[in-house]
C-alpha cells in the first residue's frame, strides 16, 4: 500500500503522515526533501527550517521569487519500492511536471485532506502571519498601486479556491475536513 496525502499548507498532512508512520508505513516528507536538496543554497544564507524556506522563497512580489520559486520544484526520484509507504507531500505538489503527477497517480492512492470555504479564511490569515514556501501560479497578480502585502491577503483565498479544485481533480479519495479533524478518526 503506498498513499499520497495532497492538500493546503496547514491542511493536516504531515499530522497524518506521522499518524500513519506510526502504524508501520515508511514516511516521505516533500517539504523535507525539498528542504535538504536545498540545504547547500540555503546554509549560504543562513537559512535552516521550513520557515527559513519560506523566507528564503519570499513572496511572488519580491525580486527573488521567480528564482527561488522555481528552484523549490525539484523532481525527487526513488528506487526500488516499499510496501508501505505513506508520501506526505508539499501543498504546491500540483505545480511539479504532469510526468510527476502522473507518476504520482500511477505509483500511490492519493488522498485529498478537504478544507471547507469557512476554514480557508483562517487558513489565509495563519499564512500571512506565519508564511510557509508557496508557490502561486499565476495566482498572484498586484492591482495598479496596491500595496504588496495587501496583494497577498486578496490573492490567498483565490490560491486556496484554484488548488481546491486542482486537489480534487488528482484525487482517488477525499477526506471531509470534519472528519480529518475528528478525534474520532484513526488511522485505519
Amino acid at each position: 500500500m503506498v498513499i499520497s496525502l495532497i492538500g493546503m499548507s496547514s491542511a493536516g498532512k504531515t499530522h497524518w503522515a506521522k499518524r500513519i508512520e506510526q502504524s508501520g508505513y515508511l514516511r516521505f516528507s516533500c517539504d523535507d526533501l525539498i528542504e535538504e536538496l536545498l540545504q547547500p543554497e540555503l546554509s549560504d544564507k543562513g537559512y535552516v527550517g521550513l520557515a527559513d524556506v519560506a523566507q528564503w522563497m519570499g513572496h511572488p512580489y519580491e525580486e527573488r521569487y521567480q528564482y527561488a520559486s522555481k528552484k523549490y520544484l525539484v523532481e525527487a526520484k526513488t528506487n526500488g519500492t516499499v510496501p508501505k509507504i505513506v508520501v506526505d507531500t508539499t501543498g504546491s505538489a500540483i505545480y511539479t511536471s504532469e510526468k510527476i503527477l502522473n507518476r504520482l497517480r500511477a505509483l500511490t492512492q492519493i488522498i485529498y485532506l478537504e478544507v471547507p470555504n469557512e476554514q480557508k479564511g483562517k487558513m489565509a490569515k495563519a499564512f500571512i502571519q506565519d508564511p510557509k514556501p508557496v508557490i502561486w501560479g499565476d495566482v498572484f497578480s498586484l492591482q495598479p498601486y496596491e500595496n504588496p502585502k495587501k496583494g497577498l491577503v486578496r490573492c490567498y483565498p483565490l490560491l486556496l479556491e484554484f488548488r481546491s479544485k486542482q486537489y480534487e481533480k488528482l484525487a482517488d479519495f477525499t477526506i471531509k475536513f470534519e472528519d480529518h479533524k475528528s478525534h474520532s478518526l484513526d488511522v485505519n
